[in-house]
């Protein structure tokens, strides 16, 4: 690591270098004198230490001391001049060099290796390192320089007594050259370290350069940003007072004020044009305040003037919103002062409106205005709002800061008004606080100087006493709180004064009432839904279904794009158009409402005529789509239904050419079956003429032989029954009494499971019941089949017969918990032929006969099944209401329990 920064120092820019050693020059040269001055000092002092140490040799010692403090100061000398300055490296190579060799000099004298002032030149070479900041080379040289002038003059003068000159030598050589070392190591260090030192320097004096030039670059932009902002309200100004005074003209004329519409449309245009004229003239102070153009002027008022004035000027505001507004004066100043009556307007009026815009119907806000001691008038404007939290209050007199930011807040505004009243507050050199609790109210305190007072009375001005403009202006600070308190009126969620019931609905959802009458009066033609929030949007969309929705991007409790996504995922709403409206008109906006559902994206200001064309087009498409849908429904339905017949016709087929083969097989079969019984009962008489012991294996052949041609038969009835449609009778048959015969012929098997039959007497249907009981046998056996192959512990098989009736069919439940039918089986359950069952137990024709003779009975089978679980059938007979009689025999009570049979 240390190998690689040295390297890296080796790669340094030259210029670089040469700008480091040009400021180690500026520091060099008054070390450089310290040192020779300090070595002049401490080579003098050092006398006495040889005094002490070596008297005999003391002249010697001294004579050799003072030629080196000599040259010291003929050195500290040469560097205070200029000549010296330029070649201080040199001269700093003279001063340890004379003190290196006067240090060797008194070694040489005072015994070679033996002597201890070899200290001396440790002491050099440290000092040297540290005071005359040495660069590594020169650092290096002299310390090879040091050590090796030791050495070699131990070599030039030896002492005597090898010995002892040997362990002094070994001893002071060691030191001498890892001081020497140690010095070479330091020397890099604090080379390195300087080095970097200075890097750091350069790059901080750098970046400084570079903030400052940022900087002074921000400061221009702000400015050039100001000025802009300033010319754009001054010319924004001028027009708008050109319209607001034709407004005004306008508003007085009789065909206006007598015709309602045209005067809401004034109004509109008025309050509008003064909240506009508000937001200009707050963004004017605001850059007069930054730019130091906003002075004080001041002008003889009285307080409670002042404050009555405002309280007169909101009073109509505060009794449309259903607020309490009360004024205290009873501490206020008595007597007229000097105050700049404008600012100290500027700051109440504000506070003022934000109590009124953030307190609910039925609150009370409260004016007050007492006296202080040292001068100073206390004003205290409080409310029963929302109240604000800690975080609120931290950041209340931020500039463009708002409590509520999102999309979806209730209160609409630019965040100028309290961070102006701020910096008027300042100005004016008073003070501010805000206290408050949520959902308990919150309270501002200012407090500002009073100038000199008198007892005259008032000269405070009267409205009738301002100049057009300032009476404008003054219009303006009032004239955008009035939409505000209208901002959520109670509205008649539907408008039925449309032509006919066949034209569209459209639901607007906006809460700027302005906008919203603007809507409202375009789409006369239309049946409207008005809503002024998401909430309420989503509630009337939901209820009414609308062709259309016109959604506004900024609406309380839910934005436009919360609305559309929720109303996406409705499923009756999930085609209906929808426009976004918003003053939005970035790309990424579009693309977000887009991508939230929304069909099409209006900026504002809109014409209202592309407004009404692009509701057309869209209602246009959307009714275009309805009916495809439709049509597509009814398609599908239609094909779903040629599938039903084209599968009936199928299996109708199917019966058709199996009764044709069943007939055929059935004329062939029936002879040479009645030949064998025949034979077989001829066969039987010969039985009397067999032995005894083989009489009885006769007979159990005999009657193996007659049980299988017995099987034949009741296989050629099936046959028979299934290929010939026989003309069946129909008559009133009692449900009750099937199932109870049904249950008797099978009563052996039904004893070992829990039979339970619910089928009340009442309950007549129109059919045959000798084919109605083959049926139940036939789904009954089933059943007992299915229950001998489910694996059940400890629970009994289970069969339940019951019935339900509703107004068009009596229907006949069949239940077990067998084992069960799969999907695959129950697609395929009644086809001729077809058993699940093993091979030997049966033909698969039961089930096929019983669907013939229920179809002949007009009854729909519904099938439910669990593999695992059990079976469900349900046979719905059709209710034939062919007499009276037989129609209240249905609707009947029961007069007594129903029919239950129970075998356990």
């Amino acid at each position: 690591m240390r190998l690689k920064k040295l390297m890296q120092r080796r790669t340094v820019d030259p210029a670089f270098l040469e700008r480091f050693e040009a400021e180690e020059a500026i520091s060099r040269v008054p070390n450089y004198r310290i040192a020779s001055g300090l070595g002049a000092i401490f080579i003098a002092a050092g006398s006495v230490m040889d005094r002490l140490a070596f008297p005999e040799i003391w002249h010697t010692l001294v004579l050799l001391r003072g030629e080196c403090a000599f040259t010291l100061l003929l050195l500290y000398c040469l560097l205070g001049t200029k000549w010296g300055e330029r070649r201080h490296l040199i001269i700093g190579h003279f001063i340890e060099g004379s003190l290196i060799l006067s240090i060797m000099a008194m070694v040489g004298r005072t015994g070679g290796a033996s002597s201890p002032y070899y200290a001396g030149l440790c002491l050099v070479m440290v000092g040297a390192s540290l005071l005359l900041r040495w660069s590594i080379m020169h650092g290096v040289v002299n310390v090879v320089f040091c050590c090796g002038g030791y050495s070699l003059l131990i070599v030039l003068f030896p002492v005597n007594n090898a010995m002892e000159s040997g362990s002094h030598l070994a001893v002071h050589t060691f030191f001498l050259y890892v001081t020497g070392f140690f010095t070479a190591a330091g020397t890099y260090f604090l080379y390195e370290l300087r080095l970097n030192e200075f890097r750091l320097r350069e790059e901080l004096t750098a970046e400084r350069k570079r903030l400052e030039k940022s900087h002074q670059k921000l400061k221009e932009l702000d400015e050039s940003k100001t000025n802009f902002f300033a010319n754009v309200s001054h010319e924004l100004r001028t027009p708008l007072t050109l319209i607001l005074g034709p407004i005004e003209q306008l508003a007085s004329y009789a065909p206006v004020r007598d015709n309602p519409k045209l005067n809401t449309l004034v109004q509109s245009m008025e309050e509008n044009g003064f909240r506009l004229l508000r937001l200009i003239n707050e963004l004017l102070d605001i850059i007069r305040l930054d730019g130091g153009q906003y002075g004080v002027r001041t002008e003889l008022t009285q307080i409670d003037d002042l404050m009555g004035s405002i309280y007169r000027s909101l009073v109509p505001t505060a009794e449309q919103k259903g607020l309490n507004l009360e004024l205290h004066l009873e501490s206020a100043p008595k007597g007229t002062f000097q105050i700049d009556r404008m600012k100290f307007e500027k700051v109440l009026i504000n506070l003022a409106t934000n109590a009124i815009k953030f307190t609910q119907p039925g609150g009370t806000v409260k004016l007050i205005a007492r006296e202080t001691t040292g001068r100073e008038v206390e004003f205290e404007i409080s409310d029963t709002g929302a109240g604000m939290s800690d975080e609120e209050k931290e950041n209340v007199f931020r500039r463009f800061w708002q409590a509520d930011a999102s999309s979806k807040r209730r209160h609409r505004g630019a965040g100028i008004g309290l961070s102006l009243v701020k910096g008027l507050v300042d100005l004016l050199e008073g003070t501010i606080q805000v206290s408050s609790e949520m959902d308990e109210g919150t309270t501002f305190t200012v407090k500002l100087p009073l100038g000199p007072s008198t007892q005259t009375s008032s000269i405070a001005l009267d409205d009738d006493d301002l100049d057009p403009i300032e009476e404008l202006n003054r219009k303006a600070q009032f004239g955008g709180l009035i939409v505000e308190a209208n901002a959520m009126p109670v509205v008649d969620p539907l408008f039925f004064d449309a032509p006919d019931n066949k034209t569209p609905v459209i639901l607007v959802a906006e809460d700027e009432p302005d906008v919203r009458q603007l809507i409202v009066s375009q789409l006369s033609s239309y049946k409207l839904l008005i809503a002024t929030n998401g909430n309420q949007a989503i509630e009337l969309a939901t209820q009414y279904l609308p062709d259309l929705l016109l959604l506004d991007w900024m609406m309380p409790e839910k934005d436009g794009l919360e609305v559309c996504q929720i109303l996406r995922k409705t499923t009756a709403l999930e085609r209906a158009p929808i426009i976004m409206l918003t003053a939005r008109i970035d790309e990424r906006s579009k693309i977000e409402a887009l991508q939230a559902g929304a069909n099409d994206f209006l900026t504002k200001p809109f014409a209202p005529t592309e407004l009404k064309l692009r509701i057309s087009h869209l209602l246009n498409t959307g009714r275009f789509e309805k009916e495809v849908v439709q049509k597509s429904q009814e398609l599908g339905a239609a094909l779903a239904e040629l599938k039903e017949s084209e599968s009936m016709l199928v299996q109708a087929e199917k019966l058709s050419s199996l009764g044709q083969m069943s007939a055929g097989i059935i004329h062939e079969i029936n002879n040479p079956l009645n030949y064998a019984k025949t034979n077989l009962y001829s066969l039987r008489t010969f039985a009397k003429l067999l032995p005894p012991d083989e009489k009885e294996d006769f007979n159990e052949i005999t009657s193996d032989v007659e049980e299988g041609l017995e099987r034949v038969v009741q296989i050629v009835k099936d046959l028979r029954s299934f290929a010939v449609k026989d003309k069946t009778q129909f008559n009133d048959v009692n449900l009750a009494e099937v199932v109870a015969a049904s249950s008797r012929l099978l009563g052996n098997r039904l004893s070992h499971v829990q039979f339970k039959s619910e089928v009340p007497d009442h309950i007549h249907i129109n059919g045959n019941s000798n084919q109605l009981c083959q049926v139940l046998v036939n789904f009954i056996q089933n059943s007992l089949d299915a229950l001998q192959e489910a694996e059940r512990e400890n629970e009994q098989g289970m069969i339940q017969v019951e019935v339900t009736q509703s107004s068009e069919w009596i229907s006949l439940h069949l239940k077990d918990n067998g084992c069960g039918i799969s999907l695959e089986n129950q697609q395929q359950i009644f086809d001729p032929f077809y058993s699940s069952k093993d091979i030997g137990q049966g033909m698969g024709l039961g089930l096929s006969i019983c669907y013939r003779i229920l179809d002949q009975h007009g009854v729909k089978i519904e099938l439910k099944s669990d593999v695992g679980v059990g079976t469900h059938f349900t046979l719905n007979f059709p209710i034939i209401l062919d007499d009276r009689e037989f129609q209240e025999s249905l609707t009947q009570p029961p007069t007594e329990e129903p029919n239950t049979i129970n075998h356990e």
